[in-house]
Parts: C-alpha cells; structure tokens; sequence
C-alpha cells in the first residue's frame, strides 16, 4: 500500500493524534472533576439536577476539546 500511495504521510498522521490526544486528555479531566465532584452522589440528587449537571458537563467538556484543538492548531 505504502508504494502503491506513494507515502502514508506517517509523520503528519501521528502530528495529528498527537494533537487528538491532547484534547482528549483535557475532555478526559472535565469529565473526570464532574464525576468526582458534581455527580459523586448519583444515588441521591433529584432528577432535574442530574440532567442539569450533565448537560453543563457535556457542554464543557466539548468546549474544552474544542479549545484545546484549536490551541493545538487542528485545522477542524
């Protein structure tokens, strides 16, 4: 395959997870800090304030990834 493309452009394939991955990693932390402080009483929080508190998770952890790619360069 590799002469067949003439190249995999390996380099800019692992930039480019490199990049993934440091995003990730900071989606991974607000994740994980919600967990551990926002929702470490799944059982016993009211309905209402479990949906609340996982959409704001869901939304900072997607603006954060979102940040964290641009900050990194990711073109998309």
């Amino acid at each position: 395959m590799y002469r067949q493309l003439e190249g995999l452009e390996l380099r800019r394939m692992l930039v480019m997870l490199a990049k993934t991955a440091v995003a990730g990693a900071g989606l991974a932390a607000v994740c994980a800090a919600s967990n551990r402080w926002l929702l470490a009483d799944w059982p016993t929080q009211p309905f209402a304030f479990k949906c609340t508190a996982l959409l704001g998770t869901i939304t900072a952890a997607g603006l954060v990834f979102l940040a964290a790619g641009r900050r990194c360069g990711s073109r998309n």
